[in-house]
Parts: structure tokens; sequence; C-alpha cells
């Protein structure tokens, strides 16, 4: 079953609650002012780094060996949430199983994160800052893994506002993050301007797969209820929203990132129907304002027939990263996630490895279309 249709299920559950787009631009001074304090109470919390090292055993009469305080990653090569097998307590849907940054073969608990499905995460291409809920700032946050610093976003975001699955991209330089949910409620998708301290609203039920080095100009996608792309421009210098083309696309497709300039998408488009949820589709690359096919790959070289494949981030100019989830629905054996690298002209593939995480909304990379 694709994530797609857990959203669905999830969209009636939801109700609305507060309205955002009345409070993103008040109280601008007021939270400039509060933000260090805020930063400095995140910093205590966000990652437990109480693995202690230096362990043996005691003969009568030693005194124990001293505590040694492990000290965070500086940089982040994968995150994942904790599936619910390994925690006891947990609901069915995973709520409450925590996130985990993975830099090399250590691992590192992010208490302060929001768990589940609606507790979003991401990391920059090099795996410096990653962006997540904070749930002692009420709102998203940004940690830079060298230095400590955690900025706080200039707009709260109430918990019940999250709605059932989140959304959060990260610039390359960590400066701006985009949040969107599903559902969307009244109150809109923002981008945040983390260093400025500016929000800029965004449409809802999207959410960017491309953001240019000034965040001026955004590619954004949606996947349901029709799949659609929308190119923005502008996005600093005026507060309306009519500097963008949108175009929606027939079958269900789903997005990588966008490419350097933000001109093409590579997708992989959907044959899977009602009776056949196991078919393999097509990589097409896009163009992003049209929506026009410029190429077309038939049955790339991926293990379609018995796993869900999503596009993340670009590896280089002609391969894409994908990650291949077992399907048992579709015969697949095993649960590791598989990771390649797919040569979007040829659709050729390299293996480069397995990532940890058991769906979509579990398992985030660096770069942007990384992020769950």
């Amino acid at each position: 079953m694709t994530w797609l249709r857990d959203a669905l299920d999830d969209i009636a559950e939801q109700a609305p609650d507060v309205d955002l787009a009345d409070r993103v631009f008040e109280g601008r001074g007021r939270r400039r002012r509060a933000l260090t304090s805020v930063a400095a109470g995140v910093m205590v919390v966000v990652i437990v780094a109480g693995v202690m090292v230096g362990v043996r055993l005691l003969h009568r009469g030693e005194e124990p060996a001293p505590a040694v305080e492990r000290k965070p990653p500086t940089r982040a090569t994968q995150a994942y949430r904790l599936p619910c097998k390994e925690a006891e307590g947990m609901a069915e849907d995973c709520r409450g199983a925590g996130w985990r940054l993975v830099a090399g073969t250590e691992e590192y608990a992010l208490d302060d994160a929001l768990p589940g499905r609606n507790g979003p995460l991401a990391i920059t291409g090099n795996g410096r800052v990653i962006a997540y809920y904070s749930l002692a700032a009420g709102t998203i946050v940004t940690r830079d893994l060298a230095s400590g610093t955690v900025t706080a976003a200039p707009a709260k975001i109430p918990l019940a506002k999250m709605g059932s699955m989140a959304k959060l991209v990260i610039s390359d330089d960590g400066r701006y993050v985009a949040f969107s949910k599903v559902p969307e409620f009244k109150d809109p998708a923002m981008l945040f301007d983390m260093a400025e301290q500016r929000t800029r609203l965004l449409p809802n039920r999207l959410h960017p797969i491309w953001i240019s080095r000034d965040a001026n100009r955004l590619v954004l996608a949606s996947y349901s209820p029709k799949a659609r792309l929308m190119t923005m421009t502008d996005l600093w210098s005026t507060s309306s929203m009519t500097a963008r083309t949108d175009v929606t696309l027939n079958g269900y497709h789903q997005f990588g990132a966008a490419s350097a300039d933000g001109t093409t998408v590579v997708a992989l488009r959907d044959a899977r129907d009602r009776n056949n949820d196991c078919v393999p589709g097509d990589l097409v690359r896009l163009d992003a304002r049209t929506g026009k096919v410029v190429s077309t790959v038939r049955n790339p070289r991926l293990p379609m027939d018995d796993h869900n494949v999503y596009l993340r981030t670009w590896l280089n100019r002609r391969e894409i990263l994908a990650l291949a989830f077992p399907s048992p629905d579709c015969g697949a054996k095993g649960e590791a996630v598989t990771a390649y690298a797919l040569d979007v002209r040829t659709g050729k593939t390299r293996e480069l490895g397995a990532y940890k995480g058991d769906s979509f909304w579990t398992t985030a990379v660096p770069g942007i279309g990384g992020a769950p």
C-alpha cells in the first residue's frame, strides 16, 4: 500500500483548529528577542548523547572507570524513525517512535524532534544542518550540527496544525525551510527565511522539490488528488502569489527533486491500477513549467515489480537517488531499503547500499527532496 493511500485514510481523521494565516506576520520583533532564549533551550534537549563508553568488568577494590560523554555528530549521513517493532508501547501507526541521526556507524537519538508520520525531518546536502519540528520550540527549527546553534522559525505551528503527514524541505545552505502537510486545513504552507526571520505563505497541498539559491524561485509538486507541478517566482518581492505557473498532469507521478536550474523534473509515472498494484512505471523527464514530457525511459532497471520506489535528491548531473522499499503485497522478501543511483537518460542503475527506515516517511537523506 503506498503512502498516498495512507494519506487519504488519515485526512478524514483530521479536523480544523486554528488558522495560522492571521498569525504569521504578528509579533516579529517579539520573536526576534525571544529567538536567542528559544535556541538556547532547544540546544540542551535536542540530541541525547548519554551513551557512555569505557565500560569494563571491575575487580574487587577497583574504582569504576569515569564515564565519557559522547559528542554529538557534526555531519549526518542519514536519519530514520525507529520502527514500531523496535519500540515497546507504540501505537499501530508508529506515532511515538522517535528519530535517529546516523553519522557513519554511530546513531544519536533526537528526543526533541516530533515523532510519528507528522514529525518531518530534513538534512542539507552536506549533512551539516538539519531541520525538524521541535517540541520545545513549538515550531520548525534548524540545527547546525557542528556549532550546535539552533534557530527557531518566526511563526509558531501548533501541534494540532501538523496534520497527519508533514514534509520539510531545506535549502543546501540551511537558510530556507519550507513546511507543508496533509491535510492542509485553512492555514497555508510556509517558507521560512531562518536568517532574516521572514515568512512567505505558500499554496496548500504542494511541497517544494527545488529552491533557488536566494529562495526567490520554487518548484513545487503535489501527488494528490491529481499530480501537479507549480513554479513560483519573485517570492520575496511581493506578498501575492500571482507570479506562478500551474499544470495538472494525467495519472500518478512520483516526483524526485527538480534539476539544478529548476527547469526539468524527473518522475516515475505509475502504471498501477486497482487490479494490479505491482506494475512497473516509466521514468519521465518533464518541463517544470508546462508538464510536457521531454524524454521517457521505458521500465527503468529497478526492482519495481516487488518494491515501492521513490526518487529523492540528485547525486550528479545524470543520476538521481532512488530508494526501493520492499512491498510484501507484491511478493518482496526482506525489509532492507536499497539505495540506487539511477541514470535518468538510460535507466541504468548502480546499487549504493542499504538505508535504515521501513517506509517513505521514516527515511531522510541529505539534499533537497531527501526528506519525508
